[in-house]
């Protein structure tokens, strides 16, 4: 039988505010892509708030400029390239375990708070391949499942990178991925644990096989 865990996700879901950052960027005099908008929820999560403070720090960055790019992202919001969420979620796909347990301590060494986080973000990863793989079994298109994962624009893109991902796993991998993210963190909450050994038990548990 399929597993069903409630995970409780931000009130306002990524896509609703990659488009309020867009919108406010544009009022401000400045453009912001897609992926600067993704960049930015990564690290910053959803609070409204925060994004519009950074927003505030990204234009003075800029020093006027009216495309407000990645690397200006990752200059002042303290994003690397090498550590965030999406590039351990495409080693977590392609089933590289080495890679995906650096990159989440990355992630991790940026303060204690980026647990939380974490454990959410791979929820919602996880999620989204089982999706992606039901939808893809049923022989739905690529059109059909971006709308299916609220992946508008230019974030429609990335779909192809779940369906790919989610070839790699079985149902009952997905099932077993997302109980291990839950109980990890529900055991992370009861006590104090080695992060190391905490994430490369994990994500070992993530892998497609």
């Amino acid at each position: 039988a399929a597993l069903a865990v409630n995970v409780e996700f931000a009130a306002m879901k990524e896509a609703a505010v990659s488009q309020w950052l867009k919108s406010r960027a544009k009022k401000m005099g400045s453009n912001l892509s897609e992926a600067s908008a993704r960049l930015m929820i990564a690290h910053l999560g959803t609070s409204l708030r925060v994004h519009a403070n950074e927003l505030e720090k990204l234009q003075t960055f800029a020093g006027g400029a009216k495309e407000i790019t990645e690397q200006d992202v990752e200059r002042v919001v303290g994003v690397s390239r090498e550590f965030n969420v999406f590039e351990l979620q495409n080693a977590i796909g392609s089933g590289q375990k080495a890679a995906a347990v650096k990159i989440a301590l990355g992630i991790l060494s940026n303060g204690n708070e980026q647990k939380q986080f974490l454990f959410v973000m791979l929820a919602r990863y996880i999620e989204h391949l089982i999706v992606a793989r039901e939808l893809n079994a049923r022989g739905e298109g690529e059109r059909a499942i971006a709308e299916a994962l609220e992946l508008r624009g230019g974030a429609a893109y990335f779909v192809k990178d779940y369906v790919n991902a989610a070839k790699r796993y079985s149902r009952e991998r997905l099932d077993r991925a997302m109980r291990a993210i839950v109980e990890t963190e529900q055991r992370t909450r009861r006590v104090k644990l080695d992060d190391a050994l905490v994430m490369e038990s994990l994500i070992l548990d993530l892998m497609p096989a």
